[in-house]
């Protein structure tokens, strides 16, 4: 597979998985269970910038951009880094 179509697919897998759920709790108030997911849209803010990285992440393997490209990479690694140390210390199960 040409490493140009492989950049792409990347970064297409990065703008559906914006839309599924980040992470998943179960509250349980007066007897009533239910589940609340979080997605990228429910937060906002940040992750409209972690949506348009990968966009251009996209765009700039299809256009062989290679240093543009790494920094779009990096973005997009730092907020998910962000948000997986906001998450991992303040959400309980």
């Amino acid at each position: 597979m040409d490493k140009r179509m492989l950049g792409v697919m990347l970064g297409v897998a990065g703008i559906f998985l914006w839309f599924m759920p980040l992470v998943s709790w179960t509250e349980e108030f007066m007897g009533v269970s239910r589940t609340l997911i979080q997605t990228g849209q429910h937060l906002g803010g940040i992750t409209y910038l972690l949506l348009f990285s990968m966009f251009a992440y996209c765009v700039l393997s299809w256009l062989k951009i290679h240093q543009l490209r790494i920094i779009a990479g990096v973005i997009s690694l730092l907020i998910c880094l962000i948000f997986f140390a906001q998450n991992k210390f303040t959400l309980r199960n």
